[in-house]
């Protein structure tokens, strides 16, 4: 379950927690290798070269770095999983950068979704046909 934070905080969160979550997207780059540790891992997943079962960026990491670090990306809405506790932002970018998994159609899409923790580190990213989709 996904819950959108709203001006105040929601059971758990500080001020300090959400102000943070809010400011930054901090990318490590991690190790294409250990499971969840970065940008160079969510690269090998969906990085273009990845399984028809994941989504795949058809731009490069540098494009893909720029996106993550855009001003419109980090202030768009973000909404907490209550299942990992974990923040979730889903962003659209304004031009094509992957194709969703073939089991989506492997259609073209604009939409990224980041998931940092309470500190703002970004933990992963993937690409969804709309943002109304994670809703």
């Amino acid at each position: 379950m996904i819950d959108l934070l709203e001006n105040g905080a929601k059971e758990g969160i500080t001020g300090q927690t959400l102000g943070r979550v809010r400011s930054r997207i901090n990318i490590r780059n991690g190790s294409a290798s250990e499971v969840g540790s970065g940008f160079e891992y969510a690269m090998k997943g969906h990085g273009g070269t990845g399984p028809a079962s994941k989504s795949q960026f058809t731009v490069g990491s540098d494009k893909i770095k720029e996106i993550l670090g855009r001003k419109d990306l980090v202030s768009s809405p973000v909404l907490k999983s209550s299942d990992s506790g974990n923040f979730v932002r889903q962003f659209e970018s304004g031009e094509v950068i992957g194709k969703l998994p073939i089991n989506k159609g492997a259609e073209p899409t604009s939409v990224v979704t980041v998931i940092t923790d309470e500190a703002g580190i970004w933990l992963t990213l993937f690409l969804e046909l709309s943002v109304e989709e994670r809703n």
